[in-house]
């Protein structure tokens, strides 16, 4: 029987869902556009809900490990049954900071609890993923370069990394820039 030791049983996109990860593999990535492309493409192509608080991702998982530790669900088949108990095929945990957080069955035999930030709640923003692989490319690609044609570099990593069509102006990018800008602000903490 698979037990749930701290954290290892945890599954948890940290790429797709973790602010500070993202920001942190921009500034270890900075100019390996080609390596990053490979990476950001695992993020896959549905919306994506990325947590911008203040908590590690080890403080999530050990926050998340500490309260099925409490709740008895150390293993798949007690995790499985007080998941449905619900009534639903998920579980809703609020963590230390009130961020809140969507648990389900994971699909993996060794990473049973699969988890990420709920949906429009405290300290997450929705995202389709093509803008989110877009922001993080363009950072790994541009970051702190000056006097760049902002819609021609956003467009070159779209259609040379992503095979996404280009944008069609600035303007009607607002959720782009305005993660751009978040990630930004995260790498320069």
């Amino acid at each position: 029987m698979l037990e749930l030791t701290m954290t290892e049983n945890i599954e948890f996109n940290k790429l797709k869902h973790h602010l500070g990860t993202i920001a942190t593999f921009v500034r270890q990535n900075a100019g390996k556009s080609k390596f990053a492309a490979n990476e950001v493409l695992k993020i896959g192509h549905s919306v994506s809900d990325v947590y911008t608080g203040i908590l590690s991702v080890e403080n999530i998982l050990e926050e998340i490990a500490e309260y099925l530790q409490n709740m008895n669900c150390t293993n798949i088949e007690q995790y499985g049954k007080w998941i449905y108990s619900g009534g639903e095929d998920y579980r809703l945990l609020k963590l230390s900071d009130s961020s809140e957080w969507t648990l389900r069955i994971g699909e993996k035999e060794n990473k049973f609890v699969h988890v990420h930030p709920c949906r429009n709640r405290n300290s997450t923003i929705r995202l389709n993923a093509s803008t989110l692989k877009t922001a993080i490319l363009f950072l790994v690609s541009f970051y702190g370069q000056e006097h760049i044609d902002l819609k021609e570099k956003i467009n070159e990593v779209r259609v040379k990394y992503l095979t996404l069509p280009p944008i069609k102006s600035i303007e009607s990018s607002e959720k782009l820039i305005e993660i751009i800008s978040l990630i930004e602000s995260r790498i320069e903490e």
